[in-house]
């Protein structure tokens, strides 16, 4: 069963979630890649709008796209692909749910 709700494509998956504990700081979600990761979907569950970048390095008080409250992002992303999400709220949660290939 998919607990959060999102069921990427792919072989092998794996969910869970990063919790954002400071404001406006850059979080990498997942914390780790799966090997072999082919796909990666992220849920904004908060009341909150977050921001999201593949580049950790720019501002995070006023960088990044924006990941509106109850948004989800699909990437065809590789383990080697980082994503970053802040929010301008403390304590808030990032979803997420990757597949690997075989």
């Amino acid at each position: 069963p998919d607990p959060i709700g999102i069921e990427p494509l792919g072989n092998s998956q794996t969910t869970g979630s990063v919790t954002l504990t400071n404001a406006d700081t850059w979080y990498q979600v997942p914390a780790s890649n799966q090997t072999n990761r082919v796909f990666l979907v992220l849920h904004n569950r908060s009341g909150c709008d977050m921001y999201w970048t593949f580049d950790n390095t720019i501002s995070s008080s006023t960088g990044g796209l924006l990941f509106p409250s109850g948004g989800t992002l699909q990437f065809d992303a590789g383990s080697a692909v980082n994503v970053y999400v802040r929010c301008g709220t403390a304590g808030q949660t990032c979803w997420y749910a990757e597949s690997q290939s075989q």
